[in-house]
């Protein structure tokens, strides 16, 4: 019984140990990409925080979208919400939104073009 009891408490330890080293590694992506200085680097950033958020199943899509958007209200940063259009699309297509996600994707074309 106490073996069981112990196992029990050592399993909700490990589990709180990876969400608040989740959290950290959120955290660090969110500040590696604020302190970006040039352009190129705050992109790779934030494609960092995205494919940290594709990974991560502690958070539905709404709030990965979400953080992502608030992250980019500041105005230098705005130039870069075009990528969330391609990251709508990976979190949120199902076969149902097939002509959803073409719209999408093709927005995101449209702006890719106008930024090169």
């Amino acid at each position: 019984m106490k073996t069981i009891i112990f196992s029990i408490l050592i399993f909700f330890g490990c589990n709180r140990t990876v969400a608040f080293a989740q959290k950290s590694v959120e955290d660090s992506l969110k500040n590696n990409f604020l302190k970006a200085k040039n352009d190129s680097a705050k992109r790779n950033r934030l494609e960092d925080l995205m494919f940290f958020y594709m990974q991560d199943n502690t958070k539905n899509s709404e709030q990965k979208l979400h953080e992502l958007q608030s992250l980019l209200q500041n105005n230098e940063n705005k130039k870069f919400s075009y990528k969330l259009l391609l990251y709508r699309v990976v979190l949120t297509h199902t076969t149902d939104s097939i002509v959803e996600s073409r719209k999408i994707l093709n927005e995101y074309s449209e702006q890719c073009l106008k930024l090169n």
